[in-house]
């Protein structure tokens, strides 16, 4: 069963968690929801077909509420900018990754703030970053979405040569190394925790701030604790 906290800020709180989080990023939450307007363009490159019909059934299955209607937006979310070149940097999950990380330090804050009456500044400071750390947020991506094979990578790229696009068995052979439970293929964990700031941002963008702070609070945040 899902979990799902619902964030009710007590008065003044939103002025203080500002303060709080000031010194972590020089732009505000608010301005970058005003300046949110990342465009849902075609990819700069061609990404391996049967992984993304594959990654958009996943994407389903785990996630069933959030519709995809501009199925490029959430291929991008996990492709890490090492699978390509800088030149399709833009269709990576780089673009998403810096937005991501404000929602998720804002709806995390929230939390804290409203759960720990009268908690100090270092204490909060130190709470947050262990909810948004990279090791956190790539548990989440593994343990629970269960989704850490399907984020490509500079190690993904010999496995998805021009040879092996074509075929199942290219496709069965990636899943089965990236899928791995020994660990020998782990994905690095700023690229994992990449990927769900990348995703936060993908829902904001396309279906709005109640619904991102709904997939957080569901989809993230319970698993982080």
């Amino acid at each position: 069963m899902r979990r799902c906290y619902k964030l009710k800020a007590p008065p003044g709180v939103l002025s203080v968690l500002s303060d709080l989080t000031q010194p972590r990023t020089s732009t505000s939450y608010c301005d970058l929801l005003r300046n949110s307007h990342i465009p849902a363009q075609p990819l700069p490159f061609l990404p391996p077909p049967r992984w993304a019909a594959e990654l958009s059934r996943a994407l389903r299955r785990t996630f069933p509420d959030v519709a995809q209607h501009h199925r490029t937006r959430f291929l991008q979310v996990f492709v890490h900018p090492s699978f390509t070149t800088a030149a399709g940097a833009s269709g990576t999950m780089q673009p998403l990754v810096s937005l991501g990380e404000s929602l998720l330090e804002r709806i995390g804050g929230l939390w804290i703030l409203a759960t720990f009456e009268g908690i100090r500044r270092e204490e909060y400071a130190s709470l947050l970053a262990l909810l948004t750390s990279d090791t956190a947020l790539c548990r989440v991506l593994r343990d629970h979405w269960r989704l850490e094979h399907m984020v490509l990578t500079d190690a993904s790229a010999d496995l998805f040569s021009r040879q092996r696009l074509g075929t199942t068995k290219g496709l069965m052979s990636w899943l089965s190394s990236q899928g791995n439970e020994s660990g020998s293929q782990s994905l690095p964990e700023p690229h994992g925790a990449g990927c769900v700031k990348a995703m936060a941002a993908a829902v904001l963008l396309e279906h709005g701030s109640d619904a991102a702070e709904h997939f957080v609070t569901s989809e993230v945040l319970p698993y982080v604790l």
